[in-house]
C-alpha cells in the first residue's frame, strides 16, 4: 500500500507515540552503516533493534501537509531544516514534548569548519555531528584490515597484530601520498573562491583517479604543500570520506597482493609452506579470489566491525544515540 510522505512532526507524533526512537540521515547509503552501528547499543535487547529503532534518509520527509511532494533536500542542509522546523513547530502549538529523546539527527562535519562563507551549524539538543569528514572515514582502521584478510588469504592463524598494523600504515601512507594532490585542490576550491579546480568534493573517486592517471595535478603540484599536512588527521579533517576509504581499499588490496612475495623472501612470518621451501605455489598468502575488488568487500566492512571497540570512533556515535534513553 502506498502511503503519503509523513513530516518531520508526523514522524515525531509516531515515535513518541509508539516509544520509536528516530535516527535522521543524510542518504540512503547511510541507512544500513547507521543500523549496524547502533544495534550495538545496551539499550537495544536482542531482536529488538527493528521495533524500538528507525533510520529515516531526510529526503523521504514531507516539508508539509499541504504539499506532500516537496521533500527536504539530501544531506546535511536537509537535516538541519527540518529540525529547525520541527523545533518551529514544537514551540507554535506550545507542545510539552522532549523531542530529543525521540529524534537524532546526525550528519556528516564535512569541512565547514574551514569555511568563512557557510552558515555555521545551529546548535540544537537533536543535532549530532560527526567527528570527521563523513562516516565513511570510520571504517579506515584495523578491524577492516582483519576482515578483509580473513576473506583474502587461505588461513587465519597468520593474522597476528603485527602483520595487521604494517598493512594498516603502510596502505595508510600510500593513500595518503596517492590523495595528497586531489584533496588540496578540492579543498582550494570550497575555501577559496579564486582558485579553479580539475575536480571538487562533489566528484566521485573514479574521476579523481583518472585525473592522476592523466598527471594532470601538475599545477596543483607546483603550489605551496603547507596549505595542508600530509597526515592521518588532516585527512580526517579534510578528505571526503568516500574518496578516503576507496582509495585506502584499493591500496590495502595491493599490499595483501604482495604478501606471497614478501613471505617467500622471509620478510614476514612465514607460512608452512615457504617456511620449507617446498610448494611454494601453496603459499598460505597467496589470494585466494580470483580477482580482488574493493566492491567485495565494503558491506563485510560496513557490517562486520567491532563498534563497541573503544579505539575506533563509533564509541561515539552509541553514546549519543544512548543518551536518548536517558
Amino acid at each position: 500500500m502506498i502511503t503519503d510522505p509523513q513530516t518531520i512532526y508526523q514522524i515525531l507524533a509516531n515515535a513518541v507515540m509508539n516509544d520509536i526512537k528516530t535516527i535522521l540521515v543524510e542518504g540512503s547509503y547511510d541507512i544500513k552503516k547507521y543500523e549496524s552501528i547502533l544495534s550495538n547499543s545496551e539499550n537495544i535487547k536482542d531482536g529488538s533493534f527493528c521495533d524500538s529503532v528507525k533510520v529515516i534518509p531526510i529526503e523521504t520527509i514531507a516539508k508539509n501537509t499541504n504539499n506532500t511532494e516537496e521533500m527536504f533536500y539530501v544531506g546535511c542542509e536537509g537535516i538541519i531544516s527540518a529540525l529547525l522546523d520541527l523545533d518551529n513547530n514544537i514551540s507554535q502549538h506550545k507542545a510539552d514534548i522532549n523531542a530529543e529523546k525521540y529524534i537524532l539527527g546526525i550528519i556528516d562535519k564535512d569541512i565547514r569548519n574551514h569555511r568563512e562563507n557557510i552558515n555555521p551549524i545551529p546548535i540544537n539538543n537533536k543535532l549530532f555531528l560527526l567527528p570527521y569528514y563523513s562516516i565513511e572515514s570510520f571504517y579506515i582502521n584495523e578491524e577492516s584490515v582483519r576482515i578483509i584478510l580473513k576473506k583474502s588469504i587461505n588461513s587465519i592463524s597468520l593474522i597476528d597484530n603485527e602483520i595487521v598494523s604494517d598493512l594498516f600504515n603502510n596502505s595508510l601512507n600510500d593513500t595518503i601520498d596517492f590523495l595528497f594532490y586531489p584533496v588540496l585542490d578540492a579543498y582550494l576550491k570550497a575555501t577559496d573562491s579564486n582558485h579553479s579546480p580539475l575536480a571538487g568534493y562533489e566528484f566521485e573517486y573514479g574521476y579523481v583517479k583518472e585525473k592522476l592517471k592523466k598527471d594532470e595535478y601538475t599545477a596543483i603540484k607546483e603550489l605551496n604543500k603547507q596549505i595542508i599536512k600530509k597526515d592521518i588527521s588532516t585527512f580526517l579533517d579534510i578528505c571526503k570520506g568516500k574518496w578516503f576509504l576507496e582509495c585506502w581499499v584499493e591500496k590495502l588490496i595491493d599490499r595483501i597482493k604482495n604478501l606471497s612475495n614478501l613471505c617467500r623472501n622471509k620478510k614476514i612470518k612465514q607460512c608452512q609452506y615457504c617456511a620449507i621451501k617446498k610448494y611454494e605455489n601453496k603459499c598460505q598468502y597467496k589470494v585466494h579470489l580470483s580477482s580482488l575488488k574493493k566492491e567485495l568487500f565494503f558491506d563485510d566492512i560496513f557490517l562486520d566491525q567491532d563498534f563497541t571497540n573503544p579505539k575506533y570512533e563509533f564509541l561515539k556515535i552509541i553514546h549519543r544515540f544512548n543518551q536518548m534513553y536517558s
